[in-house]
């Protein structure tokens, strides 16, 4: 044996095999444990984060159901007015210049805003003085959308949207004019 361990006393002998022995293993063992536990807080984590991402995307789908729901119930009027649009245009042989737009919301329906947009994407007439002027042109909008309503024979309606300007609630119709030289749209 080491001489220096000849003369210790047994009991500090003992003490010191103890406290080589213990804490090495109680150290070791909570390594262990707190690595188990963080793999479990780690796993737990990942499961909960993918369970909100489902109750998210199951929420946002409900929203979305519903608002398409909203807009059923929207588009049979929606349609009979720009259809009512269209006639009137007809009626006074597709001249928007001779179009009275106050006078068609008067006949048509306060509820809506009439619009007029030529083929470059200009908002030429309008009862929504704010945008009359306004250049579709460079929008998503437009650059999808355009061509397939110039060509169309029916209405074709927008999803529900917020106004850039005000954040409101805008839905809207758009349908081709006879001679497809203007697109009209309501919202």
């Amino acid at each position: 044996m080491i001489p220096r361990l000849k003369n210790m006393k047994y009991s500090s002998f003992m003490l010191l095999v103890i406290i080589l022995f213990i804490v090495p293993t109680y150290i070791i063992s909570s390594l262990v444990i707190f690595s188990n536990i963080e793999a479990n807080h780690i796993e737990e984590f990942s499961f909960l984060r993918q369970q909100d991402e489902l109750y998210a995307n199951a929420s946002i789908h409900l929203v979305d159901s519903g608002w398409k729901l909203f807009e059923k119930t929207l588009e049979p009027e929606m349609e009979d007015v720009i259809n009512n649009f269209k006639g009137e245009l007809n009626a006074l042989g597709g001249d928007i210049n001779l179009l009275n737009m106050t006078e068609i919301q008067n006949n048509f329906g306060n509820k809506f805003d009439y619009y007029v947009i030529n083929k470059s994407g200009t908002i030429v007439k309008t009862t929504y003085e704010l945008e009359l002027g306004l250049d579709l042109s460079n929008t998503g909008f437009w650059k999808n959308n355009a061509q397939p309503i110039l060509e169309s024979n029916e209405t074709i309606f927008g999803r529900i949207t917020t106004e850039p300007l005000t954040g409101v609630y805008r839905k809207y119709a758009y349908l081709s004019s006879f001679d497809r030289g203007y697109i009209l749209e309501i919202g």
